[in-house]
């Protein structure tokens, strides 16, 4: 991995970062802004695919959207795969995070320098050669990447991608953090039903007073779904979920989201085992 800030790149900019941002600004608050901004950008820089999310220092990451050109989308698929667990042991943003906090810069991966588990569950299985991720640090302490992948086949990132890329980094990032805020994000699903279903009970175990929107506020919270996001599936504020979200920690005796999800997890281990041992 390498993080790149202006000066870095031994390149100048083609030129091609006002009209890569012009593509991403004239797509804000459409339904299809990840297809359609990414087909827009690809006419200027080639990609693969693109996705965008947050990493939190004390919560799991939440998904905003994501797209694939030319097959199948596979970016809900390889985020099932990362906020399984894979995001626990991912480096690949340590150094922005931990000495460059207030920049917005640019990362560059070689899969192969990621955990064998890592690069097979996700690089690997679906032909990723190579990502560049542009890396914002927000207000609240999160990492808002926006990342661009290539696959097997097309051609590497050149210098003069990673200096139009970086030119155009900044108005990326407020692009895409206003149409979040026009659009909120809805996560894709990493549970199956049957697993939310075990996340409630576990959670009505351990507090039976806790209300039908309580659960769904936390379940939602437990696969990385934004407030924004939650607020757009239950139909009510931002403001009201974080109230359910608030009443449900305090008659859960927690405080923090990741608490809340080492108590669902431990729990549905737990039950899923006894299940196991039933049916042997």
């Amino acid at each position: 991995m390498k993080n790149l800030y202006q000066g870095d790149i031994g390149v100048s900019s083609s030129g091609r970062s006002a009209e890569i941002v012009a593509s991403t600004v004239g797509c804000i608050g459409a339904d299809n802004f990840a297809t359609e901004a990414l087909e827009r950008i690809n006419t200027l820089l080639d990609l693969g695919a693109w996705a965008v999310y947050r990493l939190r220092v004390d919560a799991p990451p939440e998904f905003s959207f994501g797209a694939t050109r030319g097959r199948q989308d596979i970016t809900a698929a390889c985020w099932d795969q990362y906020r399984a667990g894979l995001y626990r042991t991912d480096q690949s943003f340590g150094r922005t995070q931990e000495t460059q906090r207030g920049y917005v810069s640019l990362s560059r991966l070689n899969p192969h320098r990621l955990a064998p588990a890592h690069r097979a569950a996700i690089y690997d299985r679906y032909s990723i050669q190579e990502r560049l991720s542009v890396v914002s640090e927000e207000c609240s302490g999160s990492l808002l990447t926006l990342n661009f992948y290539r696959f097997g086949g097309q051609r590497w990132f050149s210098q003069e991608d990673e200096a139009d890329l970086l030119s155009a980094a900044a108005v990326l990032v407020v692009a895409v953090q206003r149409h979040l805020a026009l659009v909120p994000a809805v996560s894709p699903s990493t549970y199956s039903t049957s697993t939310q279903e075990l996340e409630k009970s576990v959670l009505l175990e351990r507090c039976p007073r806790l209300t039908e929107r309580e659960l769904e506020v936390c379940v939602c919270l437990v696969r990385g779904w934004s407030f924004d996001g939650i607020a757009a599936r239950l139909n009510v504020s931002a403001t009201t979920v974080k109230t359910y979200r608030d009443r449900a920690f305090r008659r859960l005796g927690i405080s923090h989201r990741n608490q809340l999800y080492g108590v669902c997890v431990t729990g549905v281990v737990q039950k899923t085992s006894q299940q196991g041992s039933t049916h042997a």
